[in-house]
């Protein structure tokens, strides 16, 4: 067997509810099956659950996960390990990305990291895509919108009156805080609304300023000598 040339990662996002934790479940399970060593980090500011317990909404759940306070800390923990599990990277201060940087090209150890990269106001959380360059799998996922069922949500929705009126982007929540909205159903913030609201009155402007009437447009071809079958 030749020496392995670099660790693997793999970043599973989408919005709340959409069952990363479950993907992320599941592939532990697949690790542990073949006797992979594995071991789970959480940031300590998670606390829905037991501490030391990875667990989905579905109610899986595997013991003995680490609770670190900063990401430097999770390389107290590399010791003889197959693949690292990291829950809720966006909670994690941009230091992570060089410490799975580091870990996954210095200690090759695979790392599977799940995330949001949106917050429940559509703006950008964490520091997750800074790792998209560098990842071998990213997995997006979707949840069931819980206004009209469709399965394409892709935002996560604040119903908790005491988060949709905070101006601090972290609010650590679960069923009751959040809901799972498609684009058709959710709800954009204030902010968002006026600067949709701005580029429509341009538009409108616009079609105004040419009095209904449309450019003609030139439709490039391709030309067919270039094309080969």
């Amino acid at each position: 067997m030749t020496d392995k040339i670099s660790g693997r990662l793999v970043i599973i996002f989408g919005p709340m509810f959409a069952g990363k934790s479950e993907e992320t479940y599941r592939r532990i399970r697949r690790f542990l099956v073949v006797g992979k060593k594995v071991i789970i980090v959480k940031p300590k500011i998670d606390k829905r659950y037991n501490a030391n317990v990875f667990r989905t909404h579905a109610g899986s759940e595997i013991h003995n996960a680490i609770i670190v306070s900063k990401p430097r800390d999770i390389l107290n923990h590399l010791t003889d390990i197959d693949v690292l599990v990291i829950e809720e990277l966006q909670f994690f201060t941009r230091e992570i990305i060089d410490v799975i940087l580091y870990i996954i090209n210095e200690i090759k150890i695979d790392v599977i990291a799940n995330t949001l990269v949106a917050d429940y106001n559509a703006n950008l959380f964490g520091f997750a895509l800074e790792l998209f360059p560098h990842a071998d799998e990213i997995m997006p996922l979707r949840a069931i919108c819980t206004e009209c069922g469709s399965e394409e949500a892709i935002y996560s929705q604040a119903v908790d009156m005491t988060i949709k009126k905070s101006d601090n982007q972290v609010h650590v929540g679960s069923m009751g805080n959040y809901v799972a909205r498609c684009r058709n159903c959710y709800e954009f913030s204030p902010e968002i609304a006026d600067r949709i609201k701005k580029i429509k009155l341009a538009h409108s402007r616009i079609k105004k300023k040419s009095n209904g009437k449309r450019k003609s447009i030139k439709i490039i071809s391709p030309n067919p000598s270039l094309i080969k079958v």
